[in-house]
């Protein structure tokens, strides 16, 4: 028993250690194409849906920004959405993910 308590507090240690590490940002020289022209037709496909629109991804194998269509989600009580977007910084393109935020 003492084995098996030492083993789940040292995980959990491990995890307050570098559970709040993140990989660092990748950095994208070539600036990302100006985001497509999508008029969403449908109407809503549920009470309190928000339309996540689309958005160019970075496919390093590739070599090249490949488009990711938008989707419908349901929008969480108080909170409002804000689009991710590319920002250009001195060391490349990098991608900031959209995120709910509070009203």
């Amino acid at each position: 028993m003492k084995k098996i308590l030492f083993t789940a507090v040292m995980f959990g240690f491990a995890f307050m250690l570098f559970g709040g590490c993140a990989p660092s940002a990748a950095y994208v020289r070539k600036a990302p194409p100006p985001p497509r022209v999508v008029k969403v037709v449908t109407p809503k496909p549920y009470p309190n849906a928000v339309y996540i629109s689309g958005h160019w991804n970075w496919n390093k194998r590739a070599g090249k920004y490949i488009w990711s269509n938008g989707y419908w989600v349901k929008q969480p009580k108080a909170k409002v959405w804000v689009s991710g977007r590319w920002v250009k910084k001195p060391r490349g393109h990098v991608w900031v993910p959209g995120h709910w935020r509070k009203r």
